[in-house]
């Protein structure tokens, strides 16, 4: 019965019989053996894949390293708030869930000191990618003559270098940025004569992205 049942079993439209019939039990075994070795070969591949996908998870899920997130987290929120001219807290139990509240002119500063010591942890040594910043307005909560240059100052100067960062001012003022573009019509930042310039600028990156879904889509 096993022998009738290995005869009659199929792979596609071929019977194991019709095999042996046509080129003999040897020929027979010899091709699926060859077969075997591929499928295994492919096999063997995907394993190794997987292994090495395991290994990375389990280094980025790692206590280690989760600890010195946190303790790189920890150190950048408060050399923030100091920068920030915020008081001292107490960092050593803080979580990268612990937003500050936003209540009061410091709350403002608090949450950008928050931020910020995510902005520079993600771009760090433990980092693994990096986001732009829109800072839609520092002046958060109609902050004094006194704070308000200390939050211009640190979005100018002690952000991470080479983050993409976009910052909206409502006054001029005397800290550089890499480019000031002024908004010269209400309620609107892409005037018509910008649209072209911007298509011309856009388009380039748009097929990438598309080409680059569409490959992926494709593998």
């Amino acid at each position: 019965m096993r022998i009738s049942r290995l005869l009659d079993s199929r792979k596609g439209e071929l019977k194991f019989k019709d095999v042996v019939g046509s080129l003999g039990a040897e020929s027979a075994f010899a091709a699926f053996e060859q077969e075997r070795k591929q499928i295994q070969a492919s096999i063997d591949a995907v394993v190794i894949t997987v292994d090495a996908l395991e290994a990375k998870m389990s280094e980025l899920r790692s206590p280690k390293r989760t600890k010195a997130i946190l303790t790189d987290f920890r150190e950048h929120y408060a050399a923030s708030r100091i920068a920030l001219q915020l008081h001292s807290v107490p960092t050593k139990t803080m979580q990268l869930a612990s937003r500050p509240s936003l209540s009061g002119s410091g709350g403002p500063r608090s949450v950008l000191a928050y931020y910020a010591a995510i902005w520079r942890t993600v771009q760090g040594k433990s980092g693994t990618y990096d986001v732009p910043v829109v800072i839609d307005s520092p002046n958060q909560q109609a902050q004094d003559d006194f704070n308000l240059p200390a939050v211009l100052s640190f979005i100018a100067k002690d952000l991470p270098t080479g983050m993409q960062l976009i910052v909206g001012l409502e006054t001029p003022t005397d800290f550089s940025f890499d480019r000031q573009e002024t908004l010269t019509e209400k309620y609107g930042m892409l005037t018509k004569k910008d649209w072209e310039p911007t298509l011309e600028l856009v388009d380039p990156l748009l097929k990438k992205m598309y080409d680059a879904t569409l490959a992926q889509k494709q593998s």
